[in-house]
């Protein structure tokens, strides 16, 4: 790798990291935060019901259900309106 192309990737990760860190600050010193199990629950209750079990639901809302914690997209596209 030239040492133009490792200034690139070293700059773009910097730049990356600190997008990354900005964000973070962000979520982290904003008051008023919403847990994602509150937004799930009123979800539910504003577009359907809870039910008793997985294989009634139509989205399961879990670590290893249909949407997960780490659906960042997902979750502020669907769940979050501004």
């Amino acid at each position: 790798m030239s040492a133009l192309m490792m200034k690139w990737v070293s700059a773009a990760t910097e730049t990356h990291a600190a997008n990354l860190q900005e964000k973070l600050e962000f979520f982290l010193a904003r008051d008023n935060k919403l847990a994602l199990h509150d937004l799930f629950m009123v979800h539910a209750q504003a577009r359907g019901q809870l039910v008793e079990t997985r294989e009634e639901a139509d989205t399961v809302f879990a670590w290893d259900g249909d949407i997960t914690p780490y659906d960042i997209t997902k979750i502020n596209a669907e769940f979050i309106v501004d």
